[in-house]
């Protein structure tokens, strides 16, 4: 591995990242955007992002991977409002691809336990299918995971 420059990890704009970091996980765009905020010099924030990749402090595959993660896992979102969150945060779309090819499988799986458990609660409230379809629709499920969702919860 290559060893950062001794003056790039005494650097403002290196301890300012740090600091920024610390607190919450960025991807190396957003990390530049903030850092061009606080006038940080450009040529210091490209060399201070440099090297938090070679650190592995900053690594938009892992953002990717994590937030993947957390978002199907615990909050049940769907993977287009995942997807586009990620371009949102300025990954790129090979990445993207690439971690959401990876997580494909336990996805559907997520997401049809997610969409039959939001059916559920929406039946209990008296909601009519139809716009029951409509909100999950909304949501940014399609119609086949929905379909397929309905059969599942049906023991069709």
């Amino acid at each position: 591995m290559k060893h950062p420059k001794e003056s790039v990890l005494r650097s403002k704009s290196y301890q300012y990242a740090m600091h920024y970091l610390s607190r919450y996980p960025k991807t190396r765009k957003e990390l530049e955007i903030k850092m061009l905020g606080k006038w940080f010099a450009f040529e210091d924030i490209q060399e201070t992002i440099d090297t938090l990749e070679l650190q592995n402090i900053v690594d938009d595959k892992k953002f990717a991977d994590s937030y993947i993660y957390s978002e199907c896992v615990k909050k049940w979102k769907s993977a287009i409002a995942i997807k586009n969150k990620l371009f949102q945060k300025w990954i790129d779309k090979d990445i993207i691809e690439e971690v959401m090819h990876d997580y494909a499988d336990d996805m559907a799986e997520w997401m049809l336990n997610k969409i039959i458990k939001e059916i559920d609660n929406y039946k209990r409230r008296g909601i009519e299918w139809l716009d029951i379809v409509a909100k999950l629709m909304r949501k940014g499920y399609t119609a086949d995971q929905i379909k397929e969702a309905v059969a599942l919860r049906d023991g069709k």
